[in-house]
């Protein structure tokens, strides 16, 4: 596997979020061991004598794969991202006429949709307006 290739399917399918810990969907446990931060007592000691926890030196993040989120620091999700990214190079001219076909048919969609004069005080339900 590419690991440039992997790197940006991370960043492509990344959660957009990072903390000090992660669960997986496999189960294992990640946690930041290098950046300072305000653990609950006896958090991270439980962490650091669990064996389902691993430690790491970056603040984890979540990549979703199907629906499915995963922690970014866990090998378990490279498989079925191999798999996403085999069929989006083998489809690519496809996905690309898909989303021009989604893409026109949302803007007549748009298009069509009635226009509403949100300044006007009949566009805003008695029950919202102020008195």
């Amino acid at each position: 596997m590419n690991s440039e290739k992997l790197n940006n399917f991370e960043r492509a399918f990344s959660s957009k979020t990072s903390g000090c810990f992660r669960e997986c969907k496999c189960g294992v446990v990640y946690y930041d061991t290098f950046n300072k931060w305000d653990w609950g007592e006896g958090e991270l000691e439980g962490l650091l004598n669990d064996s389902n926890a691993k430690g790491v030196d970056y603040a984890v993040g979540g990549v979703s794969v199907n629906g499915v989120e995963y922690c970014n620091a866990c090998s378990c999700w490279h498989g079925m991202a191999v798999k996403v990214m085999t069929f989006l190079d083998e489809h690519g001219g496809m996905i690309a006429e898909y989303f021009r076909l989604e893409k026109s048919r949302r803007l007549a969609e748009a298009d069509s949709a009635p226009l509403v004069d949100v300044s006007a005080p009949a566009a805003i339900p008695a029950a919202h307006r102020e008195p």
